[in-house]
């Protein structure tokens, strides 16, 4: 490129990659919206991954079991039928002992 050339690239704001940019979008109006639309869309994702995330651990609380005492746990294995009446009132007595 001669001297002028440069000279005149540089007055109408083109670069070394000519006045389209690296991929030839330009800086006009397709630029500007191609622009907008990648932070729109950036924005949204965040969002989403925000919500995602604290929705799951919510979730997750949910789904948690709560943490029963000995005595719980040996009147569900009575009612399930794991254990009979004899050893439920002999264990039932050591819990209560404690």
């Amino acid at each position: 490129m001669t001297s002028s050339a440069l000279a005149d690239a540089g007055s109408t704001g083109c670069g070394a990659f000519g006045c389209g940019g690296i991929m030839g979008a330009g800086n006009g109006w397709a630029g500007w919206i191609l622009g907008l639309l990648f932070w729109i869309v950036l924005i949204i994702l965040f969002l989403w991954l925000a919500r995602y995330l604290t929705r799951a651990d919510n979730v997750r609380s949910e789904n948690r079991p709560e943490k029963q005492t000995p005595l719980e746990i040996l009147d569900e294995r009575y009612a399930r039928g794991e254990i009979d009446k004899d050893e439920y009132e002999k264990r039932r007595q050591d819990l209560i002992r404690k």
